[in-house]
């Protein structure tokens, strides 16, 4: 169809999981994206907090949420994480 565009879509994959790769770091997009207005969330997302799976999405969901709040000049929720120092550091 011609001018359509995909509003929101959902994928679920059920057998599968999110793998991790020595090195794949560097590659996965952050949650900002160069497009106005356009955020990535999932465990997938480079983030600047140690989390991976559940907890990664989680907190990919609220650094979004916080990127759009600040451009409305409202007030960020609080991500918390486990402690940046010391033996998980």
């Amino acid at each position: 169809m011609r001018g359509a565009k995909v509003l929101h879509g959902v994928y679920h994959d059920y057998e599968n999981f999110t793998a991790f790769h020595v090195g794949m770091h560097r590659h996965r997009p952050g949650f900002r994206t160069p497009v106005r207005g356009l955020y990535l969330a999932g465990d997938w997302v480079k983030l600047p907090y140690p989390a991976m799976l559940m907890e990664a999405a989680c907190t990919s969901g609220l650094l979004c949420a916080n990127a759009i709040m600040a451009q409305e000049t409202l007030q960020p929720e609080p991500i918390f994480t486990v402690p940046e120092r010391g033996l998980l550091a």
